[in-house]
């Protein structure tokens, strides 16, 4: 079995863990932008092909259309390795109304008509832009969407938009988190680590230390956490201190904001693997986002790492949070700082249900969103393609 990955996600050192497991099973490349701006990390590349443990990664120059996002690309391929390589499978991570899906399909017709497509979805919010867009978007998806062998639902969000408003058939859709968990590194700590941690990292955990680790930006409710940090340690006259790990517009306004709260500590980005050691530090995760009209999580990834690190986590009840960790961790409404406040203290005041919750939080990593389970998710699906 051969399978084509289009998509820029592999660009990230940290993401080419699932090639190389998927490579044990199927011949596999991918054709990828060589570069891409994401929230934190840009990557550019200059080389045209990548290879690894039983996989390739070619590399091509993009288009990106005036006043278009950064996702919007096409390539400047005409072919992007289909008339050597020969897929029976072009997995397509990007919505069918996208310049990138449409680009990929039509190539995918011409050098590999037999080829089933299967497609990654993830965006379970639909923003708005303007009647033309929209039209346009709308007459693609609904010409498209049908076309496509698979859906590959990051989230229900997703599942939820592409069944009511494209007619996608239900029976030719599995929910699957985007890119798994290596749950080897992110793993919990030793006991007696943590305070090798706390030198590392510069910090100090006083009675507990709670963390987040993602985009320091308004809509994941980082003002929220912090509000509710504070509401904490108010009420329970208790020496807990918050750390943020990341980048972003209010990463100044957070570094004068230190001033007055001297329990807030702020760590810049570091490179992925050292977040592992980042996380066990920690006593508790938080992941306090927003919802807004234009944003819901996604995958919530940040969050499915420090589960698996066998942290017990509060998250807010936004888009992917609520897929991945019910049952399994506490869930807030969004923008309820007292809410979230009061969450963080039942946890902390109750450490053996805090240890309960961190361990079947690392088991249902283990079970559904390790490296080796989306593997097995994705290898299932194309195997029912091909049938």
């Amino acid at each position: 079995m051969k399978v084509l990955i289009v998509g820029h996600s592999y660009l990230a050192k940290e993401n080419q863990k699932q090639l190389t497991e998927l490579s044990q099973h199927i011949s596999i490349e991918v054709a990828s932008p060589k570069s891409f701006k994401g929230m934190i990390f840009n990557y550019n590349v200059s080389e045209e092909l990548i290879s690894g443990l039983g996989w390739k990664i070619r590399l091509y120059n993009k288009w990106i259309p005036p006043n278009f996002p950064e996702a919007a690309y096409v390539f400047r391929s005409l072919d992007l390795g289909m008339k050597d390589f020969g897929p029976d499978i072009v997995h397509i991570e990007a919505d069918p109304f996208s310049p990138v899906f449409i680009n990929s399909f039509f190539v995918t017709r011409f050098w590999a008509p037999k080829a089933k497509i299967v497609c990654t979805i993830k965006q379970n919010t639909y923003t708005s832009r303007g009647k033309v867009i929209d039209g346009l978007k709308d007459f693609a998806a609904r010409r498209l969407v049908p076309q496509v062998d698979h859906f590959l639902t990051v989230n229900q969000g997703v599942a939820d938009i592409y069944l009511k408003r494209f007619g996608a058939n239900p029976e030719k859709m599995t929910y699957c988190t985007h890119l798994g968990v290596d749950t080897n590194i992110f793993a919990p700590g030793k006991e007696g680590e943590k305070p090798k941690y706390y030198t590392r990292f510069c910090l100090e955990r006083g009675e507990a230390l709670l963390g987040y680790c993602g985009r320091l930006i308004d809509y994941k409710g980082v003002s929220d956490l912090i509000a509710a940090v504070k509401h904490l340690r108010e009420q329970s006259q208790r020496d807990f201190r918050l750390c943020l790990l990341g980048d972003g517009p209010m990463k100044e306004e957070l570094h004068t904001l230190i001033k007055d709260l001297p329990w807030l500590q702020l760590v810049p980005p570091i490179p992925h693997a050292e977040v592992a050691d980042f996380l066990k530090a920690l006593d508790v995760f938080v992941m306090p986002s927003r919802i807004l009209p234009w944003h819901l999580e996604h995958d919530a990834h940040a969050l499915l790492e420090a589960m698996s690190s066998g942290l017990p986590c509060i998250a807010t009840r936004c888009g992917a949070n609520e897929d991945v960790l019910s049952g399994v961790g506490m869930l807030v409404e969004p923008r309820g700082p007292e809410t979230l406040s009061d969450a963080m203290g039942a946890l902390l005041s109750n450490e053996d249900h805090g240890s309960m919750l961190g361990r079947a939080a690392r088991q249902e990593v283990i079970e559904k969103y390790s490296i080796a389970a989306v593997a097995q998710i994705y290898l299932g699906i194309y195997k029912q393609v091909l049938s």
